[in-house]
């Protein structure tokens, strides 16, 4: 008697989603300039600055997730602008324990 295996078993659970050949972060920085560009006529510098921004963002992020970037970010720019109440600047984190 043979048993069929109906389920499937996902090998890698963390992959983030891929349009094509990019991430989606990835994707969203390419694109969002050169549809600005088309839009403002100018898709030559649209598709430029989407070429910038995508590999700018690929070369920030070098093999590690967008959340690392986030918490990049929220290190550098947290005391530069207040971003709310609730969360304090990176600089006075106080480890409690």
């Amino acid at each position: 008697m043979a048993v069929s295996n109906s389920y499937y078993v996902y090998q890698h659970l963390d992959d983030p989603e891929i349009i094509g050949i990019w991430t989606m972060d990835e994707f969203v920085a390419a694109i969002a300039p050169l549809f600005i560009g088309l839009l403002l006529r100018h898709s030559l510098i649209g598709a430029v600055c989407g070429g910038l921004a995508w590999w700018g963002l690929r070369r920030l992020k070098s093999g590690k997730s967008l959340a690392w970037v986030y918490g990049l970010v929220y290190w550098h720019v947290s005391g530069l602008i207040p971003l709310s109440r609730s969360v304090p600047p990176a600089s006075h984190k106080v480890m409690v324990g």
